[in-house]
């Protein structure tokens, strides 16, 4: 948050990204044990660091928020920490942790779709959905596409990411 400018993140050079759902299993390794919860920064940070000979200067937690088997999308809230790693408390101090080697932290969001069990979807439903020129919507059974150009939209983003930072 308001990282963008700072030198340390127009100088970096390595972000690192780590798997958070069951579904990235594969594609990045796994800093939280799926099972237990548990982690070790150092650990982790040390195989990791034989990629580049060096640390990561942003670790990006990619689709940290998910529910079994797909993503969760456009709200970003306790349920959240929760599934990812047991509690918000847990999650802060991770953050923290990673921070303390001298890395940025950077958290996966989007805004251009949100999940029918938000706050954004009990308070306007589909209304907000994508139409295409053909007439035809975006949307599943867990997730409704929107544009993003809305002031709604964009408030209601502007106003979950603040939450985010804040916890």
């Amino acid at each position: 948050f308001n990282a963008q400018d700072k030198e340390k993140c127009l100088n970096a050079f390595y972000i690192h990204v780590t798997a958070s759902a069951p579904c990235d299993a594969g594609l990045w390794p796994f800093l939280i044990d799926q099972k237990t919860k548990k982690y070790d920064v150092n650990a982790y940070l040390n195989a990791v660091s034989k990629q580049f000979n060096r640390k990561p200067d942003i670790f990006h937690f990619y689709w940290w928020s998910y529910r079994e088997n797909d993503a969760r999308n456009g709200e970003y809230s306790d349920q959240d920490y929760k599934t990812l790693i047991g509690s918000r408390r847990k999650f802060r101090s991770l953050i923290n942790k990673l921070q303390k080697q001298n890395m940025l932290v950077s958290l996966y969001t989007i805004w251009d779709r949100y999940d029918r069990d938000t706050e954004f979807c009990k308070q306007h439903g589909d209304k907000y959905k994508r139409i295409r020129p053909d007439g035809t919507t975006e949307s599943n059974a867990n997730t409704i596409w929107t544009g993003v150009s809305g002031a709604v939209r964009r408030d209601y983003a502007a106003f979950a990411l603040n939450r985010l930072v804040k916890n």
